[in-house]
């Protein structure tokens, strides 16, 4: 593929990176590049996140602080060319210099660090041990026991140094805080069918961000007041909601189950329930940012780059969505409906446990599709075929904004969703992407 085809800010971005390139050895078969395993290593540790059944700003979690880990590592092999992000997120400090440059194999550290890292977040360990000890034995042949063992020891350094700042950010203090108790008062959320669940994640706005000064940084517009006045603004989008949902053609069907990206949806059906586990709404993001780096045969570095940039985008997204829902605790489509207008009405898809408004999806595509667009420039074409292991086709799409307004829209087509929510939200999430691209700078 030639440089000219790239928007102009790839095409700089690799001349320039090309010059700085420094090569590594070859720890496994030509025809296999770093990039390649990076991309396994991403969609495993995915795949170990979707069975966990983490909420999505866990699982947003999760892999953030492995790619921040994998990227201070392979960073070392470029420090003429790319910047740490020591103090340019929040709580990072330092990272541990390693004791012997010449004696490690920095691919080797930065795989180890990854996985360290991700298999100390999540549940199934002994499926994380299992993807990682057969991604380092590929180092084995290759290098002295001398240096695997230097290189394995590094990795754990700055794995450790990545746990530590996971460690600060509130999560295990919200793991025991108290549990949200819905408002009785009229307008407010509760939870809604068909399980009836519990709140999600009601303190995640109390999680550190990485790169917003606080949760409530981007902060949107109040939403509009609970009113059952058939003139008042609330009520309107209320209607507008029960109208579209009568009104669904197949494209549109086939939208909000396309985008639908609920990590753990319950089927009812007559007296049997079943559940079925797909990838998270960031989860889905993070593949979009897999493909656009195939295309365009991103180097190993570009590629660190670009999955640490988005990840901690939609890292912030979360905590300031979250921020909103919790504040202003919007009551839900379906529960106004059916205590309203029609008590059998069920939305196309399942709604989640949480208030309305922002909505996560536009919140979170925004702020990717914020810093990929960024990245890759304002016209990027690319087909997207995350959803294709659900029996989805893949969806074309000649922008990384156009991809997440299909996201957005898709919800209030899934009948979830206020009009409004996903206006703001776009807005909110947009936002924090852009803030993440200004104020953290890899490249030097």
């Amino acid at each position: 593929m030639t440089l000219i085809s790239f928007p102009l800010f790839i095409s700089i971005f690799i001349t320039h990176f090309s010059l700085a390139q420094k090569p590594f050895g070859q720890p496994h078969p030509q025809h296999i590049t770093t990039q390649d395993l990076l991309h396994e290593s991403e969609r495993n540790l995915l795949d170990v996140i979707k069975h966990d059944v983490f909420a999505p700003p866990v699982a947003n979690r999760i892999y953030t602080y492995a790619n921040i880990a994998f990227y201070e590592c392979m960073r070392l092999g470029y420090k003429d060319d790319y910047a740490s992000l020591v103090h340019q997120i929040n709580g990072l400090d330092s990272i541990p210099n390693p004791p012997n440059k010449n004696a490690i194999e920095i691919e080797l550290v930065a795989f180890r660090a990854f996985w360290e890292v991700g298999k100390a977040l999540v549940f199934s360990t002994d499926s994380a041990e299992k993807y990682e000890h057969e991604l380092l034995e590929r180092w084995r042949p290759f290098k002295s026991p001398q240096i695997y063992d230097a290189s394995i020891a590094y990795g754990d350094l700055v794995a450790q140094t990545i746990i530590q700042l996971a460690k600060s950010d509130n999560y295990s203090q919200t793991r025991i805080m108290s549990r949200y108790m819905p408002k009785s008062k009229e307008g407010y959320w509760n939870s809604s069918p068909p399980d009836y669940t519990e709140a999600l994640e009601p303190n995640w706005q109390k999680i550190k961000p990485l790169v917003l000064k606080s949760a409530n940084e981007c902060k949107p517009p109040l939403p509009s007041l609970f009113s059952l006045d058939t003139t008042s603004i609330f009520w309107k989008e209320t209607m507008e909601v029960y109208n579209s949902s009568q009104q669904l053609d197949s494209e549109k069907i086939k939208t909000a189950l396309y985008w639908d990206d609920n990590p753990f949806t319950t089927v009812h059906a007559g007296h049997v329930i079943y559940s079925i586990k797909k990838y998270s709404p960031g989860a889905h993001w993070l593949l979009i940012t897999q493909q656009a780096l195939k295309q365009t045969d991103a180097s190993i570095m570009q590629c660190a780059q670009v999955y640490t940039l988005v990840s901690i985008a939609m890292f912030d997204g979360f905590i300031s969505c979250w921020d909103e829902k919790y504040r202003s605790e919007k009551i839900r489509p379906v529960t106004v409906i059916n205590q309203n207008i029609n008590v059998q009405w069920e939305p196309l898809i399942q709604t989640p446990p949480f208030p309305e408004y922002t909505s996560g999806h536009s919140v979170t595509s925004a702020s990717a599709a914020a810093v990929l667009t960024k990245l890759f420039g304002e016209n990027f074409s690319f087909s997207d075929s995350t959803e294709k292991l659900f029996g989805m086709e893949a969806r074309k799409f000649t922008s990384f904004k156009a991809a997440a307004q299909q996201a957005s829209i898709s919800r209030f087509y899934g009948g979830i969703h206020f009009m409004s929510a996903l206006d703001e939200g776009a807005k909110q999430g947009n936002r924090v992407g852009e803030l993440v691209v200004e104020r953290i700078k890899l490249l030097k």
